[in-house]
Protein backbone atom coordinates (compact mmCIF):
# COMPACT_ATOMS: atom_id res chain seq x y z
CA UNK A 1 0.00 0.00 0.00
CA UNK A 2 1.44 3.13 -0.99
CA UNK A 3 1.51 6.30 1.56
CA UNK A 4 -1.18 7.48 -0.48
CA UNK A 5 -3.64 4.70 -0.30
CA UNK A 6 -2.96 4.45 3.42
CA UNK A 7 -3.94 8.30 4.19
CA UNK A 8 -6.91 7.51 2.59
CA UNK A 9 -8.01 4.55 4.71
CA UNK A 10 -6.81 6.66 7.59
CA UNK A 11 -8.93 9.20 6.57
CA UNK A 12 -11.87 6.91 6.63
CA UNK A 13 -11.35 5.28 9.70
CA UNK A 14 -11.17 9.32 10.89
CA UNK A 15 -14.56 10.08 9.23
CA UNK A 16 -16.40 6.79 11.15
CA UNK A 17 -14.40 8.35 14.40
CA UNK A 18 -16.07 11.48 13.64
CA UNK A 19 -19.27 9.79 13.23
CA UNK A 20 -19.36 8.02 16.26
CA UNK A 21 -18.13 11.40 18.35
CA UNK A 22 -21.82 12.62 16.60
CA UNK A 23 -23.26 10.46 18.65
CA UNK A 24 -21.48 11.10 21.97
CA UNK A 25 -18.37 13.28 21.74
CA UNK A 26 -17.05 11.22 24.63
CA UNK A 27 -17.84 8.08 23.33
CA UNK A 28 -15.37 5.84 24.84
CA UNK A 29 -13.39 2.93 22.42
CA UNK A 30 -14.85 -0.15 24.07
CA UNK A 31 -18.46 1.62 23.32
CA UNK A 32 -17.64 1.78 20.12
CA UNK A 33 -15.96 -2.05 19.87
CA UNK A 34 -18.96 -3.32 20.87
CA UNK A 35 -21.48 -1.38 19.08
CA UNK A 36 -19.71 -2.00 15.84
CA UNK A 37 -19.60 -6.01 16.92
CA UNK A 38 -23.57 -5.93 17.72
CA UNK A 39 -24.04 -4.18 14.28
CA UNK A 40 -21.71 -6.53 12.57
CA UNK A 41 -23.57 -9.32 13.94
CA UNK A 42 -27.25 -8.56 15.05
CA UNK A 43 -28.33 -11.23 17.30
CA UNK A 44 -24.96 -11.63 18.77
CA UNK A 45 -24.76 -14.03 21.85
CA UNK A 46 -23.45 -11.57 24.67
CA UNK A 47 -20.85 -13.72 26.05
CA UNK A 48 -19.21 -13.79 22.45
CA UNK A 49 -18.76 -10.24 22.72
CA UNK A 50 -16.67 -10.81 25.89
CA UNK A 51 -14.42 -13.12 24.35
CA UNK A 52 -14.26 -10.60 21.20
CA UNK A 53 -13.74 -7.48 23.45
CA UNK A 54 -11.64 -9.11 25.94
CA UNK A 55 -13.71 -6.35 28.67
CA UNK A 56 -14.37 -8.07 31.70
CA UNK A 57 -18.09 -9.01 32.39
CA UNK A 58 -18.63 -5.80 34.35
CA UNK A 59 -17.24 -3.19 31.80
CA UNK A 60 -19.13 -5.03 29.02
CA UNK A 61 -22.34 -4.62 31.12
CA UNK A 62 -21.31 -0.69 31.31
CA UNK A 63 -21.02 -0.45 27.96
CA UNK A 64 -24.15 -2.71 26.80
CA UNK A 65 -25.97 -0.26 29.33
CA UNK A 66 -24.91 3.02 27.76
CA UNK A 67 -25.61 2.19 24.43
CA UNK A 68 -28.91 0.76 25.22
CA UNK A 69 -31.91 2.82 26.98
CA UNK A 70 -30.24 3.38 30.56
CA UNK A 71 -26.39 4.43 30.96
CA UNK A 72 -24.22 3.07 33.83
CA UNK A 73 -23.62 6.57 34.75
CA UNK A 74 -25.81 8.86 37.44
CA UNK A 75 -26.84 12.49 36.24
CA UNK A 76 -25.01 15.01 39.09
CA UNK A 77 -28.11 16.92 40.10
CA UNK A 78 -30.85 13.53 40.74
CA UNK A 79 -28.73 10.77 40.94
CA UNK A 80 -30.73 8.99 38.31
CA UNK A 81 -29.47 7.13 36.18
CA UNK A 82 -29.07 8.77 33.02
CA UNK A 83 -30.06 7.75 29.40
CA UNK A 84 -28.22 5.80 27.22
CA UNK A 85 -27.72 5.85 22.95
CA UNK A 86 -30.56 3.40 22.00
CA UNK A 87 -28.49 2.06 19.72
CA UNK A 88 -28.81 -1.35 20.93
CA UNK A 89 -31.37 -3.52 22.81
CA UNK A 90 -30.97 -6.63 24.17
CA UNK A 91 -32.90 -9.81 25.30
CA UNK A 92 -33.40 -13.35 25.93
CA UNK A 93 -31.89 -15.70 23.76
CA UNK A 94 -35.84 -17.57 22.47
CA UNK A 95 -33.50 -20.90 22.11
CA UNK A 96 -31.67 -20.40 25.35
CA UNK A 97 -33.47 -18.32 28.26
CA UNK A 98 -30.25 -17.69 30.16
CA UNK A 99 -28.87 -16.53 27.45
CA UNK A 100 -28.85 -12.50 26.42
CA UNK A 101 -28.41 -11.70 22.97
CA UNK A 102 -27.56 -8.32 21.08
CA UNK A 103 -28.95 -6.06 18.05
CA UNK A 104 -29.05 -2.78 16.65
CA UNK A 105 -32.06 -1.08 17.19
CA UNK A 106 -33.75 1.47 14.12
CA UNK A 107 -31.65 3.94 15.28
CA UNK A 108 -28.56 1.56 15.34
CA UNK A 109 -29.40 0.35 12.07
CA UNK A 110 -29.36 3.98 10.68
CA UNK A 111 -26.01 4.55 11.58
CA UNK A 112 -24.45 1.21 10.42
CA UNK A 113 -26.04 2.69 7.12
CA UNK A 114 -24.12 5.94 7.41
CA UNK A 115 -20.70 4.86 9.15
CA UNK A 116 -20.66 2.38 5.59
CA UNK A 117 -21.18 5.19 3.52
CA UNK A 118 -18.91 6.91 5.52
CA UNK A 119 -16.41 4.51 4.88
CA UNK A 120 -17.43 3.81 1.30
CA UNK A 121 -16.73 8.32 0.99
CA UNK A 122 -14.30 8.82 3.58
CA UNK A 123 -16.09 11.71 4.84
CA UNK A 124 -18.88 12.58 6.93
CA UNK A 125 -21.73 13.96 4.15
Amino acid sequence: MTDHENRAELQKLIAAVEMLRLVDPKMELGQALVLLLILKEPGVKVPKLLDATGLSRSALSRNINALSQTSYLAEKESGKKSAGHHLIDTRPDPSDNRATIASATARGRELAQQLSKVLQNGRLS
